[in-house]
């Protein structure tokens, strides 16, 4: 193989052209789920961020290898955390919306980090994909359709285009591809996972049981303890295999399958915040360019009737 070769196809890799809605969609339900993430925290701002709380910012410090910044260091009070908060919320919704898009999505990347920093305690595996998530829409005009950007045509470029580089779902598809694999390596070296009791033990901690009266049924019969150990071999070889299932056309379809049922069941029966929310948004990377195409085909068709009925009116 030629270096050209080697160049054509990298450049085909992470450049091809995609329907720019599809970018557009996931830019704008990542978005809800920055907001959904930061509404949840609203009850409970003094206790997590408070500078004289349970987490002081030389707590902060002290708990991360690498140098830290964060303007919430110097807020005294309680109201001017629910300003910063305010202040971040306008710019998850701005990105939501897509309104200056990309300078969203870098600000949105900023306020993470702020808020990581101040207390990194309050931290779950959902909250690193969202950072990453939000850095891999700077990387693109993420506004170039389903936002504002394109309704009110701020920017010509991207406006005008239609397609725009893959370069998002490729890191995405990666991202789940080390998220998995990652963690079934980390499970084949857990006795429960190996036993097959993981799942029976996850069902059965109070802490995380969205509806204990019908989990505790559930684990505590024999063919829900059945279940629970087919669950957890299953999760374990899917996870670890995940690579190489989704590499290949004739696997790929039923992993991310089950991965999206995975991820609904966890949802369903734990509270793990939006962690299965952000999860199941890194699915979106994988619908092919012929469903995205139809979908932005809906959408053109939309906005074209709603320009034309301005026009009359």
């Amino acid at each position: 193989m030629s270096l050209s070769q080697v160049e054509q196809r990298w450049n085909r890799f992470w450049f091809s052209p995609t329907p720019a809605i599809s970018v557009g969609v996931m830019r704008a339900a990542l978005g809800f789920v920055l907001v959904a993430s930061l509404l949840d925290r609203l009850p409970v701002l003094q206790q997590l961020y408070a500078i004289d709380g349970p987490i002081p910012p030389a707590a902060a410090a002290a708990s991360l290898p690498w140098p830290r910044v964060s303007p919430m260091d110097w807020l005294q009070s309680v109201w001017q955390i629910q300003a910063f908060m305010a202040v971040a919320l306008s710019v998850f919704v701005g990105l939501m919306v897509g309104w200056k898009s990309r300078t969203m999505a870098v600000l949105a990347l900023a306020f993470q980090v702020f808020i990581y920093a101040r207390d990194p305690f309050d931290e779950h595996g959902g909250h690193r994909v969202m950072r990453l998530a939000t850095l891999y829409m700077a990387l693109v005009p993420c506004g170039a359709a389903f936002s504002l950007d394109r309704l009110l045509r701020k920017t010509h470029v991207e406006a005008s285009s239609s397609f725009i580089p893959c370069i998002v779902q490729r890191m995405v598809q990666i991202q789940m591809v080390v998220i998995y694999m990652h963690s079934g390596w980390e499970k084949l070296h857990g006795s429960a996972w190996r036993s097959g009791d993981a799942l029976y033990y996850t069902l059965s901690n109070a802490q995380y049981q969205r509806s204990p009266i019908i989990l505790d049924a559930v684990v505590s019969s024999s063919i829900g303890q059945a279940l629970c150990t087919l669950g957890t071999w299953t999760t374990l070889g899917w996870e670890s295999c995940f690579g190489f299932l989704v590499l290949h056309r004739t696997t790929r379809k039923a992993t991310l399958m089950t991965g999206v049922a995975l991820h609904f069941g966890i949802g369903l029966t734990l509270g793990v915040g939006t962690f299965t929310w952000i999860m199941l948004w890194c699915y979106l990377s994988w619908l092919p360019d012929a469903t995205w195409d139809q979908i932005q085909g809906r959408v053109s068709a939309h906005y074209s009737a709603w320009l034309n009925s301005r026009q009359k009116a």
